[in-house]
Order: structure tokens, then sequence, then C-alpha cells
């Protein structure tokens, strides 16, 4: 009968840690796309900075980066990276996106995010953690197609574990 309440009170000292310890869980954290800039504002009609994020107009068969730098705590591990944006028609492109750690390029993907026009919000699979030390930087390539089209890069953000 000993033994009995012994395991019982041994589970049960185990079951009241196990709720205290937090599970390897995380959260988006989100950004506005008003903190991404252009890299090369000639290759646009337009660039405005609005509360709903960068707003630009790309000319027809330009292409242009599009810098966003977002803000992390050190040592924040990164998988997945949601981006909001809005493209005018089907002819603007997201082609590429590299992702820094500080100044330090830590990943390459090459992209092809496309719409058919509106809005569109796209969950990037990195394919491996990646340990931030320095912050996150991300640069988006994007392609404009025969006609000028309009981009806005509405929110971007990180899931952090």
């Amino acid at each position: 009968m000993k033994r009995i309440a012994l395991l019982i009170g041994f589970f049960a000292m185990i079951g009241v840690v196990g709720l205290w310890t937090p599970a390897l869980a995380g959260t988006y954290v989100n950004m506005s796309g008003a903190e991404c800039v252009v890299e090369n504002p000639s290759n646009n009609t337009s660039t405005a900075y609005y509360g709903r994020g960068l707003d630009f107009t790309a000319r027809a068969n330009t292409t242009n980066w599009v810098h966003c730098q977002i803000q992390t705590q050190d040592s924040t591990l990164v998988r997945l990276i949601r981006l909001q944006f809005y493209t005018e028609s089907s002819l603007g492109r997201i082609k590429a996106l590299h992702v820094y750690n500080g100044r330090t390029r830590v990943k390459l993907l090459d992209l092809d995010l496309t719409t058919t026009g509106g809005w569109s919000e796209r969950v990037i699979d990195l394919g491996d953690y990646i340990n931030l030390s320095r912050g996150l930087n991300l640069s988006f390539n994007t392609s404009t197609g025969s006609a000028n089209t309009r981009y806005i890069f509405g929110n971007v953000a990180y899931f952090a574990y």
C-alpha cells in the first residue's frame, strides 16, 4: 500500500512540475510594412509610407529590393516568415528572399510569389531554425512585368520560438 501511495505521489509531483514547465511553443511577432524601404526609388513612379505599410508603384520591366528591419530579442529562433502583400495585377512578383542576422546574410531563397491581383498572405518556411543574435533583416526582390504595378507591403511577421 505504501508503494502505491509513493507512486501516486511521485506521478502527481511530475504532473505539477510538468504544468509549470513551458512547452516549446512560439508566437508570431508582427511588424508594419512602414518599416520597409525600397532600395532603388528611381525604378518607381511613386513611393509612400502609410500606416498600412510601404506603398509603391514599380515601373514596367524593372526589379527592386524591399528591405525590412524587424526588432528581435537576442537568441531568437526563427523558422517561419509571414508576409502580407498586395499587387495590383498578376504582373507583380516576389522573386527572392534574403534573410540576415544583423548584417550577415544567413539564408537565400528563390521564390515565385504571385497573386491574381489584390491582397495575399504567404507563410515562407526557411527550412531550418535560424538563431538570430543581431536582429532580423529581410530583403524581398520584386519583379514587374510589361506594365507598371503597384505593391503594398502591409505586414511582415516572424514566428519566434
